[in-house]
């Protein structure tokens, strides 16, 4: 760099340019720009050779993809999303369908899962039916005789006069009897007076009697109207005055006698304890 053209003998003077363009000096040329990752703190000048990638990153600490070996921060600093995936954009939540707050955008779980705010009785047949519920919690109820829901409460007769009053029924069922007629409660009389186990007003006089003439069979108190006349007169079918309606012989019977078997009263031609019968009948009779 200090060549001399009028020089004819070489003095060993001779010298060269550094690598910054100095003529016989010592500097060298590198990266000058100390935000550069190849910076040269020794370098005089500057060799262009300035670059910016190889160190660059995230230098942000607690960031999830943070780098120490960076040094030059180039904004790729990334978050932890809500289910731990460094950059992610995924959301936790309750992920069991069976709970009552699930989530189902939810990837992952986030243990907020809870069964209580949803349940309640699921049964729509039920007095405390819940149509919001979704979880059955086993605390449905039915109503109890009275329409208590959940109740213990019995129905029937409340009135303390009737014959079926149950002093442990909460609700009247209107199944309250009472007593009707002659008899009581429990079907005895109120009024008996002969103490046959037939009320007075449900007595029926007449003829009690099996044999008389005017029996009643519906009678059940005897009136002593029996009387044994109206239905008596000849039984005797071989008499000439034979009654069919009779009940009773009253010895009215008129025989012919039999001339060729005198005593066959009875006309089957043998004399036997009909006739003696017949005749003990008549046995006295007045003749007119």
């Amino acid at each position: 760099c200090n060549f001399d053209a009028a020089a004819t003998i070489d003095d060993g003077s001779c010298l060269t340019l550094d690598e910054c363009g100095n003529c016989g000096g010592t500097s060298t040329s590198g990266c000058t720009d100390a935000g550069a990752c190849n910076y040269d703190a020794m370098a005089s000048c500057d060799d262009g050779s300035c670059e910016f990638d190889s160190c660059a990153g995230c230098t942000d600490a607690t960031a999830c993809n943070f780098d120490a070996t960076a040094t030059i921060d180039d904004g790729s600093c990334l978050t932890l999303d809500e289910c731990g995936n460094c950059g992610g954009t995924s959301t936790s939540g309750c992920t069991d369908a069976g709970a009552c707050n699930f989530d189902a955008m939810a990837s992952c779980d986030d243990g907020s899962c809870e069964f209580d705010s949803c349940a309640g009785c699921t049964d729509a047949t039920a007095c405390n039916f819940d149509a919001t519920a979704t979880i059955d919690d086993g605390s449905c109820l039915t109503l109890d005789e009275c329409g208590n829901c959940g109740g213990s409460s019995t129905s029937g007769c409340t009135d303390a006069g009737a014959c079926n009053f149950d002093p442990s029924a909460s609700c009247d069922d209107g199944s309250c009897t009472f007593p009707t007629g002659s008899q009581g409660c429990d079907g005895e009389c109120i009024n008996d007076c002969d103490n046959d186990g037939i009320c007075d007003e449900d007595e029926l006089l007449g003829c009690t009697y099996a044999f008389a003439c005017n029996f009643n069979p519906d009678a059940t108190e005897d009136d002593g109207s029996c009387e044994l006349n109206s239905c008596a007169g000849c039984t005797y079918e071989s008499a000439m005055n034979f009654e069919s309606n009779a009940v009773y012989d009253d010895g009215s019977c008129v025989f012919v006698l039999d001339t060729e078997c005198p005593g066959d009263f009875t006309g089957d031609s043998v004399i036997g304890s009909s006739d003696l019968m017949i005749f003990l009948s008549l046995y006295g009779t007045i003749c007119e």
